[in-house]
């Protein structure tokens, strides 16, 4: 664990980083809503992705980068899935969670990586339904939120930007400081 300001200072470092082999990165979690204290550094990406000799999206440069990262740093990857991924760091004691996303989905995944984990089970609970948190969802009639994507019935709806889904839910914008 660590205070907000040195969680804040490594995760701008490591977006900078990353930010060579992506698309968009951002922070995310405890230390995008101004927590006092961080227990870990959530980043959510768009890597890009390398094209092959028919100009098709190939592999994530990222990957490629993170394997080189680990090697000149003290960081190390616990997991290493397609869309999710842990880097660890003994000296500093704290971890990194990777969130790797589309630019179609930037903005449900931010959201949610942003929490705190009540306001965004909050989020994807349909309206009129009571959580485990015991709070009544936002969600409309006929959407969910499943594989990383908001749908409406049985058609996936863009989410580039957190103020999309606000908006799909008829709410106002909450600033991360202000999400309980």
């Amino acid at each position: 664990m660590l205070t907000l300001q040195p969680a804040h200072e490594m995760a701008q470092a490591l977006r900078n980083r990353l930010r060579l082999v992506c698309e968009r990165i951002e922070i995310a979690g405890s230390i995008r809503r101004s927590a006092r204290i961080v227990r870990d550094i959530q980043l959510v990406a768009i890597p890009t992705l390398a094209r092959n000799l028919w100009d098709e999206p190939d592999e994530s440069v990222l990957d490629r980068y993170l394997a080189e990262f680990c090697q000149e740093t003290n960081w190390y990857l616990t997991l290493n899935g397609p869309r999710y991924k842990v880097l660890a760091n003994d000296v500093r004691g704290i971890h990194l969670d990777l969130y790797l996303c589309r630019p179609d989905n930037f903005g449900l995944i931010f959201l949610l990586r942003t929490g705190p984990a009540p306001f965004s089970r909050m989020l994807v609970t349909p309206q009129s339904v009571v959580n485990k948190d015991g709070r009544v969802g936002w969600l409309p009639a006929g959407h969910r939120v499943a594989g990383g994507q908001l749908w409406h019935g049985d058609l996936t709806l863009d989410v580039p930007e957190e103020s999309t889904l606000f908006a799909v839910c008829d709410r106002p914008y909450v600033h991360p400081w202000d999400r309980h």
